[in-house]
C-alpha cells in the first residue's frame, strides 16, 4: 500500500518511519522545503512539487497532510483540489480549526472526495503511540485502518472515530485547552515553590519525582522539570484556547478556568 505525506519535515519524519517499518510505501512532499534529506528512511520517496505527489500515487489516493500553519494549510488545500480524482482521501492531521474542516469537507463531498480529520491528542512524536481522535465517514475510516494502526500501540487501541467530519479537530481543540489549563495549574504551583527560599528546594528534582506520582499530571510535570533545568520558557500561539473560548461563548458554557489560563498565557512574557 502507498500513502502520500504533505508536510514531510523533521517533525513528521517519525510518522513516515512508522509507516515504512510497517511495510508501506511513503511518498513525501514538504512545502516548507525543510532539510528532510537527513531523515530519509527505506520505503520513502520525496518529490519537489505537489503535482508530482499526485502523479506518483495511483488512484484512489490516500494523502496524509500535517501542516502547522493555517494559512499554508488553506493554500495547499486550494492547490490540491484540482489534482484529486473521484475516490481520493485526504487525511488532515494538522492543527486546522474545525470550522475550516467542516467547510472543506462540504467542498470535498461535491467532488466525491473524502476528507478525514485527525486530532493528535498527545505530544508528537511519541514512543507510546495512539492518541488519535478521528472525524469523517465511518466506512472510509475503517478502510484506512492500516494508516492509524501503524501509528498506534495496538491495532484497536489509541485511535478511533469520534464523529463526522470536523469531530477530530474539534476534540483535539478541547483536549489542548484542557492541557493548557492543567499546565497553568502546574506553573502556579511551581511559582510558589520558586518564591520559597526557606527551605531551599531542588526544584528540577522535585518536579521529576512528582512526575512519577500522578499519571494525569506526569507529562506536564515532566515537561516542567525539563523547563526548570533549562530555565527557559516556550509557548505557542494559543489558537486552540482562543477558539474554544469563542465556542464556549456561542454555546453559553461557562469556562472560567480555561479563560484564566489563556489570559495568564497572554499576560506572561517569555523568560
Amino acid at each position: 500500500m502507498q500513502i502520500g505525506m504533505i508536510g514531510y519535515n523533521a517533525a513528521n519524519a517519525h510518522v513516515a518511519m512508522q509507516w515504512s517499518e510497517a511495510g508501506y510505501q511513503v511518498v513525501g512532499f514538504d512545502p516548507g522545503r525543510d532539510e528532510h534529506e537527513r531523515t530519509l528512511h527505506p520505503g520513502l520517496t520525496l518529490v519537489d512539487r505537489l503535482d508530482d505527489l499526485a502523479i506518483a500515487l495511483p488512484p484512489p489516493r490516500t494523502l496524509w497532510m500535517a501542516l502547522p500553519d493555517r494559512t499554508e494549510t488553506e493554500r495547499i488545500y486550494n492547490e490540491l483540489l484540482p489534482l484529486l480524482t473521484k475516490g481520493d482521501t485526504v487525511i488532515d492531521a494538522g492543527y486546522s480549526y474545525y470550522k475550516d474542516t467542516l467547510r472543506r469537507a462540504h467542498v470535498f463531498s461535491r467532488f466525491r472526495y473524502q476528507l478525514i480529520d485527525v486530532g493528535m491528542c498527545r505530544a508528537w512524536p511519541s514512543t507510546d503511540g495512539g492518541g488519535m481522535v478521528i472525524g469523517g465517514d465511518p466506512s472510509t475510516i475503517e478502510h484506512l485502518g492500516w494508516v492509524f494502526e501503524a501509528l498506534s500501540p495496538t491495532r484497536t487501541q489509541g485511535w478511533g472515530r469520534v464523529g463526522p467530519a470536523g469531530s477530530g479537530h474539534f476534540a483535539r481543540m478541547i483536549h489542548a485547552a484542557m492541557a493548557s489549563a492543567m499546565a497553568q495549574m502546574v506553573k502556579e504551583g511551581i511559582a510558589i515553590l520558586c518564591c520559597k527560599t526557606d527551605p531551599d528546594l531542588d526544584l528540577p528534582q522535585l518536579a521529576e519525582i512528582w512526575s512519577h506520582s500522578d499519571a494525569a499530571l506526569a507529562r506536564l510535570l515532566s515537561l516542567t522539570a525539563n523547563d526548570l533545568a533549562r530555565q527557559t520558557g516556550v509557548r505557542g500561539d494559543a489558537s486552540d484556547e482562543k477558539w474554544i473560548l469563542d465556542e464556549a461563548s456561542e454555546l453559553g458554557v461557562a469556562t472560567p478556568v480555561l479563560a484564566c489560563s489563556l489570559f495568564e498565557f497572554l499576560r506572561t512574557p517569555l523568560s
